[in-house]
This record gives structure tokens, C-alpha cells and sequence, in this order.
């Protein structure tokens, strides 16, 4: 590729005529030509010419090769032979590249690969002839395009065309009619009926046929029909209802779909909330303008519109993007990111430009303005945006109570970190003192005359019985559990001796779901806390209050340990110091049933020592606090803190403390000068490592570099002394680093890093935290959350506390090298990030560094355990000092919070009460944090421009395209913006001078009220698109729209129905057959027939099973036997719970049979304009579909039940229902004739015709079976 970008580049620089004035220079020897004419000259003809020479209908990719001088020119990707060189872009095609496969249909025997590539290497000789001129086609020429064609002027002002018949006119847009019908020397259709009115009215409104009671109201209203009209069009625009009528319109353009569609029809998440949004902006009458901009760039709105619920309302129209099809494994995860960006392109361009975009994907488009590098100017766009599932807040709430929980912790922060002081918290002497206390507590020999404590053994369950204990339920058995009664599946679970209690009970048989299938309680006999600590072991389930061990102290449970989800056994302490004497007893609780539905219990001690380690050796800690004057207490807290596993990790920096306590003192001097080498050495091999691991990008630069979405993450690393307020303790979060619970971690809130080049085979991350989420996307791929395949390693779970570790992204990454990515951590409001450093690297993760504070703690002054103690000790205190002077380090930051953890220090007496006070007013603040939506948006990314794919292929890159508008639009005004610069696309789709915009809008109102728009081609104004019938008044109608109006479509629609034209009756008159078959200058209104939505709609109204529930998650669609596949959904009910169908579920590969027939656009591409078709399977829908027959019996019963209303007045009812109009005197006939042979048909009493249901179920299902029922007049 480096020749080929090369060469491009080169020939940028040659004059034209170069090349050719080469070629004559250059001379061959007579062999060489002839290996030329005998070898090659045959080959280029056999297998080149048809598509590549002068001969060609059609040069393909702008390469011939009938000539030397034109092989060195080449196509579209460049110099298709460089002499001498053995990658030239020819033999990479016949050796059937990455890049380029030629011929396309066959591979050239190997022996003829060999023959080009001889003559290549060896100077590609050529005899000197003349080159066959041929004429290359039309080039594309912007200007000339956009003056050949009508949409890219205006659209213009429009005189009001003057009219003969001014009397038919109610509207401006009257005229413009009624001009085109005169000039044809034809008349208008009269107005139609009340009735007509209505229902046309309502349908094409709410979607809803009009109650008996509205229609009623209406034709007996005695103001004229045009102010009775204005009064039904001014309600049904309030309606809520309306905005479920037109979102389902705006649906179809941008491909709305629940599921991803291909394999295995992966769901959508939260694609609801983009529907709801539609509703909610259509009956708000969103200006248009506003609602592009909530389209295109929402998420960068600086004022967005807020919802009734205070929630960014905006934000979720960028939805749109994100709501076609997308497959989990794809090979080629370029290629993916570009046919993804081209449905979001396509989709976009047709939406609101009405232009076929896509067309100019792999050259310049064929017959519109529109090159190819407009196409890749706006593939930028997406290129530098980002998929982005959101939780939103109450903007109202969130906003201000995140600064109030900001500004209470800064200023808890200061007050604390302005106190601390060795003084008021505790003196480097006393830091000193206890350390070696705990050493003597841990490792000291008693003095004469004294006796160590005694652990009293409790329980250890190895008499083989459960003596002395109560069992309830059947979970915990009649007797322990032993090695031999356990499940072979539970492994080694390191129980103390034989014998143990376990919940998971298969002593009777049994594998995992029967022994996790039982309930029960073992309860321990009552006994005094004369102790201060009780020891025990626990294994099992993690269910808070459903899988644990219990200590119940006067009714009342005091602890609760739950297991830990294994099997194996782990050590557990309660402190009960401050209930001694008191009864109490041990309950072991199984009340859960399922995965890890079990408890396991053993060897019980009571004990006076914090370890069960200290058992027969060390001293107790209340003599050793009398003899060197400390707390008694407070040692306890050190003595448990130097024991916990945590210091056994080298980064503690009580690590080496712990190691050197039981040492003779002649060998600590050496112990810890070796430790403090070790750390040195590892610190310099680390930053050796890390060297070759580039870190990302923007790393120290958060708040320009990288992106951070809602409201968990900061924009800035954490200031020194920043108190941690999450946990029960004090906390300090360390310098520096970016924490998404710095405020809580019940925020959400996703962070990501600018686009980079993977060049690495591995991203390193040091993380602290757990239950987050951090993962690369690469090249815009999200599906492989749903199948790993292909994708392995690309993802990784936090799980590092209290201390920070690298966490890798591996697997399957070293594969991708050279494509761009971004990290990305998301935080959904379980737990918590730190991030501290993120590198590539192809190396392996560096080792842990020996805590650091160890060099300047150890110097030669440190001889034994004392020096060694004192010399921690003013480290404590300049650790205090840096906390004071907000200086501080990681590893002071570790000090410190191990102190405060373990409760060895507290907050300064002096501001301890304000200061408790304070963080109780933080916690309440925290409490009220609201709930949040979770929402599909789009996210801004790195700002990036895309280079023009050549012919359409990712990997022959031809120039950059700079990101902007179509040229014919904007001209050359490229983005320049650190981000994705959506937000200036968006302000371009709006502007005055866009010819296309509010065109394309008008033409779709005109297109839903009319049945065919103005411009016929809804979604295509292009050149292969419908001329507009009407090309003045569609001008006239944008510019009333955009400036009369000020972009209501509300308004826009009120105009359009309140005209003549719209009010016309739809009876053809067969005298225009001739001149107007079509009814293209609209002399009548259409008959239209109802969508599948608008008739299932019907049916559930005039039933009365219509459930106007409004919003939420879809209803599952019912799925019959015969939709199968992978990815099958359970069935939602048959009625859909009696909502309306935009509240049906769309998933691709299982869309509604009944819509379906009805011509319901499979969402594949925007579809402006639904196909209307007249096909036997509606019929036998209607007929025989389940649906439908359970709707007619709910309405024949509906209508039996009516006892006040004869036989004639019940026709009447269900004809106003149904058809919105009183029937003839012959339909009622007709109707009480059919009541009265399906009476006889069912052997039904003259008496009961009147109420038997099944006779009024058929006439209903009669009628929903008519032409009136699905059209609209």
C-alpha cells in the first residue's frame, strides 16, 4: 500500500504529459519486446482487453492497459505497473490480493502470474505505438448538474396564481390547484360529506375511527361546515393521539426495528424510548427545525428540551441512528463499520434531504449532485461518533444535587484535610508505639506469672450430629455433612476436620438443583458473649439475609455474614467487644432456592485475640496495652489490620512491616534494605516496560481528550485530599486518577478515550474498583456483547479492591492491528472505577511494584524492629503533612486509607462532630439521587475525516474528505471541530439556503393527508426520482412552512386540511379518465386505503378492547406456529394486550403476519412511501385470522348486550362505528336479512335474534370484511 499511496501522491505532482514523454525516451531490447509480443501482449488481451482497453463498453475503475504509458498512469487507485517492482498494484491484482482480484471471475494460471511478473521486474518493456484515443464518458460536473436540475433552485417565492372560480378557494394553496385544473379545462370535485369528512379527518390524525357520539356532533353542528371542520381538526391535533398517528409515519423513514435482524434477531436495547420520544414531540409540535437538530446532533444540544418528567427529551432523537441491522460475527469488521455508516447515511439523506445519497458510495453518483467525496464527507460524521446507551435523570433534579454533593465533599475535604495534623490524629511516636505493641501482641512470649488466653472451641460438627442446635426445614439434613455425604461437584471445600454443616442437601440424592432446592435454619443453643471476638468458617451463596450466618443478640440480628458464591470455605471475625455478657445465639439461614441457594458453617471458636493464628503463641492485647501505655482497643484494630490478608500483598505499605515482626532483630536491617532495593528495582523495570507501552492518548488531558457521558464520570482527575464518603469509614480516593464514584456509586455514566491506532497486540489498564464494565470497540463494532466470536478479550470485568491491578484486553486483539479504537468504561450504577493508566502494549502486564514508600523509609539509620518503627513513624507524619498541604502520592493515599479502614485513626476531635454532621447531610443528599432512563443515543467521539474508499473498497484508500454537507448544499465548508462536528450538519440541514429540507417535509404532510405527495418519490428529489405535479405550490407550501409557520407541522397540517382541496369528495369522474387517469393535478381526493396499523386499530376501537395506554415497553408480538427461526421470541397475547400497534413489538425476522399482508415495510432502508396493494392473503387475513375472530365475538357481544336498542338501531350503531356514516335503508334491510339466516343457520329463536351474540359477532365481522371499513374516502 505505501507504494500505492506514494505513487498517488507523485502523480499529484507530474504534469500530464509526462508519463507519455517517458515512454518514448525509454528503449528495449529486440528480445525483450518480443518476450512482450509472445508472453504478455496475448495475456493482456485474453483476460484484460474486454473491461480495460479501447475495445471496452465501459473502462472499469479507470484503468486501461493497452498501452505502457496508460499502465503507468492507472485507475482509480493509482500506477497500475511501477518497472522493476514486484508490488506493483497489477501483480497484487492477479495474485489475487486483499485489495484487488483480477480477472474477477478466474485466477490466472500460475505459469502466466510468473509471465507478468518476469516482465514487469525487468522494466515492462513496450514497442513504441500510438495510443487509441476512446471518449471516457461524461465527467461529473457539480455546477452543470445542479443547473440541469429543478431541486437545487429555491425553493422561490410564488405569485398566487390568479383563478377563474374564486369562489372554491378557502386556501392560498387552492389557487395552485385549481390553476393546473383550469388550464386542462377541468373542475374540481364538489366538497364532501360530513361524514366522509370525519372519519378522513380522524384516520389521517389519530389513526382512530371517530365515536358514534363525534360523528353525531359533527354532521348536526349548525356552523358551516368549514368552521364545524375547524373545530374537529383543532381537537384531534390536541388529541395525544395524534402523535401515535404521525411517529408511525416517521418510523418507516428511519427503519425502526426492535431487533437487529440476520442470524439470530438480537434485540434492540431500549428502542422503545426512541418511539416515545416520536410520540411525545409530535403532540408537543416540536418545531421541525428543532426536531433535525434533536436527530442529528441531541446529545449536543447546550439547552435540550425536557420532557414532562424533567428528563433531556432531546438527546433520544439521535436514536435514530442506531435502529437498523447490524450482524454479531462479521469477518471483515471494516467492511461492517461501512456498510453500518451507509444505512445510517442512506437513511439520513432520505429522511430529510429526500436524495438517494448512497448512490454515490462507491463513485460519483450517476445522475445527481452528488460526488463521491460528499458521500465520505459525511461518513465522517460517524466515523467520529459513538454508539452510546445512556442513563438520562431529571435534568432538574440531577443537575443542581450533583453540585450540592460536589460542593458538600469539597468542603468536608478541606475541613478535614485543614485539621489533620500528627497532633490531632495520631503523633509518627504513637504510629511507632503501635506497631511494635502489635508485634508484641502477635509475637511476644509471656512474662512470668502470666497465661495466654484460651480459644474456646464453640461447635466444630464432629461428633457426626447436631446436638445442642435446632433445625428447621429440611435444607441443613439430620446430620452434618462429611466428605463422603458431599456433592463431588463442591471439590475440596478446606472444612476443619470431618464433619461440617452445609445446606446443600443431597444426602438422599440428588445433583446441584436438588440440593439447592431446600429451605431451612440451623439455630444454636443460647449462650454468653464472654469473649470479645467469635471465629468461624462459611462457604456458600452470596444472598444478603437469604444464604448466611446470623448472630442474634436480644431478638435482634446484630451480624449477618452471607457466603461468598463458592464452595470453599473462608474465615470470618465478629468483633462483639461492646456486647459481652449479653445472650446471643447462631443461626445459619437457607431461604433461597436455585443457583447457590445454600449456606455451610464450621469450626466455631470464642476467642479474646483478633487472629485465630495467635492461638498458643503472642500475647493478649489488654496486657500488652497496660505495659506500653496504649489503648487496649485500639491495638485490637492494629492487630487485626497487620494480620488481614491484605498486607500480605508486596503493594501494602504495611507489607514489609508484617514480614520482618517475627524476624531476630540482627536480621531486620537486612530484611528491609533488601526490600527497599527490590522496590527501586522494580520501579525501574516497570517504567523500563512501560516505555515501550505508548500510553493513550489525552490521558493527563481528561477534560478535552476524552468523552465523558453521564453523570458517574468527572471531567478532571480527583484533587488531592478528595474524601471518599462511600463506606462507613473515611477514605481518601487517590491522586490523579479519574473515579466514577467520586460522588456515589449509584450514578451511571460511561467514559471513553479518544480514537487510536491499534499497533499493540493488548491494552493494559491499572484499574481499581469492581462491577464496571471496561471494553474496546473497534471500528464502531458493539454486537460481539451478544457473541464473543471472533471478538474474544475485547472486554473485561473491574474486580481490583481496595488496591488498584492492570487488567488486560487480549484474546483475540493482536488480530486487529492498524484499526482504530477506542476504550470505553461503563459504570451502570453497581459499583465503581478507578482509572490510573492506559497503555498498548505488546509486552506482558508489569509485575507488582513492592510499595515504594519502603526507599524512603528504609535508610541507614534502620537497624532493628524499633529504628524501623520510628522511622515509619515520620513517614506517618509527613504523610499528614502532604495530606495538609493537598500533596499528596499514591502511596501515601494507600497508607492513609488502610488507616482509616481499619479504624486506627479518626477524624481530628475538634471538627469530628460538624464533620459527622456533614456527611449525614451527604448521605441524605446521596439518597435522594433519582432513578434514570436508560435511552439509545448517539456520543460524540474523536473529530475524524474519512478518505474516499475507491470503488467503494475500505482498503484502497484514495483523498481525504473533509466532513460537511452535500457541496451543492454548502459548497466547500468543511467541520472543524474537536468532535464529530454533528452539530454544525445539523444547523446546514436547517438553513434557509437548503433547497431540500423543508421541501422534502412538506411533500411527506401532502403525501399522508393526499396519498401520493406532490412529489411522488417521497424519499427521492433526485433525478431518477418523480417530478413534482406541482412545483410552484410546493415551493409555496416550504417557504409557509419554514417561515410562515416557523417549521409547525401541526400548522402546516391545519392549513393544508382547512383547503378545498383537501375537502374534495374522492369520486372519480370518468369523463378526466382521458386527460387525468392518474388524478395527478388532484381534481378529487384519492381514495386511500387504511395501513394494517389503522385497521387493527379499528378493530380494537369499534370492539372495546382498545387499551389507550400510552408509551413504555413494547408488547411482544404474538408469534404463531408458523414463524420460526433463531432468535424466536416468546409470544406476546393474540390481542397484544388491546394496545394500539405502535406499541407491537418489531423484530425483523418475526414481524407481524397481518401487517405484514398490509403492506408494513420490512425495516430494512427508509421508506418514505408504503406500497398499497390488493392481494388475496388480506382477504383471508380478515376472514380467518384468530385476531380478528375474537374481535368480532367481543364486539357481537358488545352490541347483543345493548337491550334498550331494536335490531335496526343496533345495524345503526355498528354501521356508525364501523364506517362512521348512518346506512341506507337497503343496508339495514340487508343487514336484518342477514341477522335473520344466520338465526335459522344456528337453529336460534325469532325471540332471541336480538341478543344472541354469535349473530351480531358475524354481522360485525361482515363489516370489517367491507371495502368502507379499510378505505378511506
Amino acid at each position: 500500500m505505501k507504494y500505492v499511496q506514494f505513487f498517488i501522491a507523485l502523480l499529484l505532482l507530474i504534469p500530464s504529459g509526462w508519463l507519455n514523454a517517458q515512454q518514448e525516451k525509454v528503449k528495449f531490447s529486440a528480445e525483450k519486446l518480443e518476450y512482450f509480443e509472445t508472453q504478455i501482449r496475448p495475456l493482456l488481451v485474453k483476460h484484460c482487453y474486454e473491461c480495460h482497453s479501447s475495445k471496452a463498453e465501459e473502462i472499469k475503475g479507470g484503468l486501461r492497459v493497452d498501452a505502457r504509458s496508460l499502465l503507468l498512469k492507472g485507475g482509480d487507485t493509482g500506477p497500475a505497473i511501477e518497472p522493476g517492482n514486484e508490488e506493483s498494484l497489477f501483480l497484487e491484482a492477479v495474485n489475487y490480493s486483499d485489495l484487488y482480484q483480477m480477472p474477477p471471475k478466474y485466477r490466472l494460471a500460475k505459469q502466466d502470474v510468473a509471465k507478468f511478473t518476469k516482465w514487469i521486474t525487468e522494466g515492462a518493456a513496450w514497442p513504441d505505438e500510438t495510443v487509441a484515443k476512446v471518449k471516457t464518458g461524461d465527467e461529473f460536473d457539480l455546477a452543470q448538474r445542479m443547473k440541469d436540475h429543478w431541486v437545487w433552485q429555491g425553493p422561490l417565492n410564488q405569485k398566487i396564481p390568479k383563478v377563474n372560480d374564486q369562489s372554491w378557494t378557502r386556501r392560498s394553496l387552492d389557487n395552485f390547484i385549481l390553476q393546473k385544473l383550469e388550464e386542462s379545462n377541468l373542475s374540481p370535485n364538489r366538497t364532501t360529506g360530513r361524514a366522509a369528512l370525519i372519519r378522513r379527518a380522524y384516520f389521517d390524525l389519530v389513526g382512530l375511527p371517530p365515536t358514534p357520539d363525534e360523528v353525531f356532533d359533527f354532521i348536526n353542528n349548525p356552523a358551516e361546515t368549514q368552521t364545524a371542520f375547524e373545530q374537529v381538526i383543532d381537537e384531534l391535533l390536541e388529541s395525544r393521539h395524534f402523535g401515535e398517528r404521525w411517529a408511525r409515519h416517521w418510523m418507516d423513514v428511519v427503519r425502526y426495528g426492535e431487533s437487529y435482524g440476520h442470524e439470530f434477531d438480537y434485540g434492540v436495547p431500549h428502542a422503545h424510548q426512541y418511539r416515545d420520544y416520536l410520540i411525545r414531540a409530535y403532540n408537543a409540535d416540536v418545531p421541525y427545525d428543532q426536531f433535525i437538530r434533536e436527530h442529528i446532533a441531541g446529545d449536543l444540544l447546550t439547552e435540550p428540551r425536557l420532557n414532562a418528567k424533567g428528563f433531556n427529551d432531546s438527546v433520544r432523537g439521535t436514536g435514530f441512528w442506531w435502529l437498523g441491522e447490524a450482524v454479531h460475527a462479521p469477518v471483515d469488521v471494516r467492511q461492517d463499520e461501512a456498510d453500518r455508516i451507509d444505512n445510517q447515511i442512506d437513511v439520513m439523506g432520505k429522511a430529510f434531504l429526500g436524495m438517494t445519497i448512497g448512490c454515490a458510495r462507491c463513485h460519483d453518483h450517476k445522475f445527481d449532485a452528488i460526488s463521491t467525496k460528499d458521500y465520505y464527507a459525511l461518513t465522517g460524521f460517524m466515523q467520529s461518533s459513538r454508539r452510546d446507551i445512556r442513563a438520562v435523570y431529571p435534568e432538574n433534579v440531577i443537575k443542581p444535587l450533583i453540585q450540592q454533593m460536589a460542593e458538600a465533599q469539597a468542603k468536608i475535604s478541606s475541613a478535614v484535610a485543614t485539621s489533620i495534623s500528627p497532633q490531632s490524629v495520631l503523633s509518627g511516636k504513637d504510629f511507632a508505639k503501635y506497631l511494635m505493641a502489635t508485634r508484641e501482641v502477635i509475637y511476644g512470649k509471656p512474662k512470668a506469672g502470666q497465661t495466654p488466653d484460651k480459644n474456646v472451641l464453640f461447635e466444630d460438627f464432629e461428633d457426626g450430629n447436631f446436638e445442642g442446635w435446632t433445625v428447621e426445614g429440611t435444607a441443613f439434613g439430620k446430620e452434618p455433612i462429611t466428605k463422603e455425604t458431599q456433592g463431588d461437584y463442591q471439590g475440596d471445600q478446606k472444612a476443619i476436620g470431618k464433619g461440617w454443616a452445609n445446606s446443600h442437601n443431597i444426602r438422599e440424592g440428588g445433583d446441584t438443583g436438588k440440593g439447592d432446592a431446600h429451605k431451612g435454619k440451623l439455630i444454636s443453643q443460647p449462650f454468653k458473649l464472654d469473649h470479645r471476638f467469635i471465629h468461624f468458617m462459611i462457604c456458600g451463596g452470596n444472598h444478603a439475609g437469604k444464604t448466611c450466618i446470623n448472630l442474634v443478640i436480644d431478638g435482634k440480628v446484630v451480624f449477618s455474614q452471607p457466603g461468598f458464591a463458592t464452595n470453599v470455605f473462608r474465615p470470618i471475625r465478629w468483633d462483639v467487644t461492646e456486647h459481652q455478657g449479653k445472650m446471643a445465639q447462631i443461626i445459619a439461614v437457607d431461604d433461597q432456592q436455585g443457583s447457590w441457594g445454600n449456606i455451610g458453617l464450621d469450626h466455631i471458636e470464642f476467642s479474646n485475640y483478633p487472629t485465630t493464628t495467635q492461638q498458643g503463641q503472642g500475647r493478649s492485647s489488654e496486657t500488652v496495652a497496660k505495659e506500653l501505655n496504649v489503648d487496649a482497643g485500639l491495638l485490637a484494630h492494629w492487630v487485626v489490620a497487620l494480620t488481614a490478608d491484605e498486607t500480605k500483598d508486596v503493594k501494602h505499605p504495611l507489607h514489609v512491616w508484617r514480614n520482618i515482626m517475627n524476624l531476630p532483630a540482627e536480621a531486620v536491617k537486612g530484611k528491609v534494605t533488601a526490600e527497599a532495593k527490590r522496590s527501586s528495582d522494580a520501579l525501574t523495570q516497570t517504567a523500563d516496560l512501560l516505555a515501550r507501552s505508548p500510553q493513550l492518548d489525552g490521558l493527563t488531558q481528561w477534560t478535552t481528550e476524552w468523552f465523558a457521558e453521564g453523570e458517574a464520570f468527572p471531567i478532571k482527575p480527583t484533587p488531592s485530599g478528595t474524601l471518599d464518603l462511600r463506606h462507613d469509614t473515611l477514605r481518601l480516593f487517590k491522586t490523579g486518577t479519574i473515579n466514577s464514584g467520586q460522588l456515589s456509586n449509584r450514578l451511571t455514566g460511561s467514559f471513553r478515550s479518544p480514537t487510536f491506532e491499534l499497533n499493540h497486540s493488548a491494552i493494559q489498564m491499572k484499574l481499581q474498583g469492581k462491577d464496571v464494565t471496561a471494553r474496546m470497540i473497534l471500528d464502531g463494532f458493539f454486537m460481539y456483547r451478544y457473541n464473543g466470536l471472533l471478538f474474544s478479550g475485547f472486554s473485561t470485568n473491574v474486580n481490583a479492591e481496595p488496591t488498584s491491578k492492570w487488567h488486560r484486553l487480549q484474546g483475540d486483539v493482536h488480530r486487529y492491528k492498524g484499526h482504530k479504537a477506542f476504550i470505553e468504561f461503563l459504570d451502570t450504577g453497581n459499583g465503581s472505577v478507578g482509572i490510573e493508566d492506559l497503555r498498548q502494549t505488546s509486552d506482558g502486564s508489569p509485575r507488582d511494584i513492592p510499595n515504594t514508600l519502603i526507599i524512603d523509609i528504609v535508610h541507614d539509620g534502620v537497624s532493628d524492629h524499633q529504628t524501623f518503627a520510628t522511622s515509619f513513624g515520620e513517614q506517618w507524619e509527613i504523610t499528614l503533612q502532604a495530606w495538609h498541604e493537598a500533596q499528596l502520592s499514591a502511596e501515601q493515599v494507600g497508607l492513609i486509607n488502610w488507616a482509616f479502614r481499619h479504624q486506627l485513626v479518626d477524624v481530628p476531635a475538634a471538627v469530628k462532630e460538624s464533620v459527622m454532621q456533614q456527611w449525614e447531610d451527604y448521605r441524605k443528599l446521596e439518597s435522594s439521587i433519582p432513578a434514570a432512563e436508560q435511552v439509545l443515543v448517539m456520543a460524540d467521539g474523536s473529530g475524524e475525516n474519512e478518505n474516499i474508499f475507491i470503488r467503494g473498497n475500505h482498503k484502497a484508500l484514495g483523498e481525504e474528505a473533509p466532513r460537511q454537507l452535500l457541496s451543492a448544499i454548502v459548497g466547500n465548508s468543511p467541520v472543524e471541530t474537536h468532535g464529530s462536528g454533528r452539530m454544525k450538519l445539523a444547523e446546514d440541514l436547517i438553513k434557509p439556503s437548503n433547497p431540500l429540507t423543508s421541501r422534502v417535509m412538506v411533500n411527506r404532510m401532502w403525501h399522508h393527508l393526499f396519498g401520493r405527495g406532490i412529489v411522488a418519490s417521497t424519499n427521492n428529489f433526485g433525478v431518477l426520482g418523480a417530478r413534482p405535479s406541482h412545483p410552484e405550490l410546493l415551493d409555496h407550501l416550504a417557504l409557509r412552512f419554514a417561515n410562515e409557520h416557523h417549521w409547525s407541522i401541526k400548522a402546516m397540517l391545519k392549513e393544508i386540511m382547512l383547503s378545498s382541496t383537501y375537502q374534495m369528495d374522492s369520486t372519480p369522474n370518468p369523463d378526466y379518465n382521458d386527460i387525468d387517469p392518474d388524478n395527478n393535478l388532484f381534481y378529487r381526493q384519492n381514495i386511500r386505503r387504511l395501513e394494517g396499523e389503522a385497521i387493527r386499530d379499528s378493530i380494537l376501537a369499534i370492539s372495546g378492547r382498545l387499551d389507550r395506554k400510552q408509551f413504555g415497553p413494547s408488547v411482544p408480538v404474538f408469534v404463531t406456529p408458523f414463524m420460526t427461526g433463531r432468535g424466536r421470541p416468546g409470544s406476546g397475547p393474540l390481542d397484544g394486550a388491546g394496545r394500539r400497534s405502535i406499541y407491537i413489538g418489531i423484530r425483523r425476522n418475526f414481524l407481524s403476519p397481518m401487517m405484514l399482508a398490509f403492506d408494513m415495510p420490512i425495516p430494512f432502508n427508509s421508506v418514505g412511501r408504503r406500497n398499497v396493494s390488493n392481494v388475496p392473503s388480506q382477504a383471508l387475513i380478515l376472514m380467518n385470522d384468530p385476531f380478528v375472530i375474537e374481535q368480532s365475538k367481543l364486539w357481537g357481544k358488545r352490541i347483543a348486550g345493548l337491550a334498550d336498542k331494536s335490531m335496526e338501531d343496533k345495524i345503526l350503531q355498528m354501521y356508525i362505528e364501523a364506517l362512521a356514516r348512518v346506512p341506507s335503508k337497503e343496508e339495514i334491510a340487508d343487514a336484518v336479512e342477514f341477522i335473520q339466516l344466520q338465526g335459522q343457520e344456528y337453529k336460534i329463536p325469532a325471540e332471541n335474534l336480538e341478543t344472541d351474540e354469535r349473530l351480531w359477532a358475524d354481522l360485525g365481522h361482515v363489516l370489517i370484511n367491507t371495502k368502507p371499513f379499510l378505505y378511506i374516502n
